[in-house]
């Protein structure tokens, strides 16, 4: 049997938490036009119990480099590192609504 110690357990779900903000994250962008979630709404969606854990969490993610920000200091301004946001264009709906 293995035993973790606590600062281990810490380790482990701490990187967790800041996967499921980083793809929450990517996900909200997809699906919102590019725009980012608030931290209020990073929390109530990956099940984080303050706005503090999830600064927490952004910031590790801006120190690996998977994200970056906009406007310091102001919300809804992360930036997806590698990420490009493409608005749909109207060949896009028309290609769609004739492969089916």
């Amino acid at each position: 049997m293995i035993t973790l110690d606590d600062e281990m357990v810490e380790f482990v779900c701490q990187r967790m938490r800041d996967e499921r903000v980083y793809r929450y994250i990517v996900l909200y962008k997809q699906a919102n036009d590019g725009n980012s979630p608030s931290r209020r709404e990073i929390m109530r969606a990956c099940g984080i119990s303050s706005t503090s854990m999830v600064w927490a969490s952004l910031l590790r993610l801006f120190d690996k480099g998977l994200i970056d920000f906009s406007n310091h200091g102001q919300s809804r301004n992360i930036l997806v590192t590698g990420g490009r946001w493409v608005a749909p264009t109207a060949n896009y709906t028309t290609n769609l609504e004739r492969s089916e």
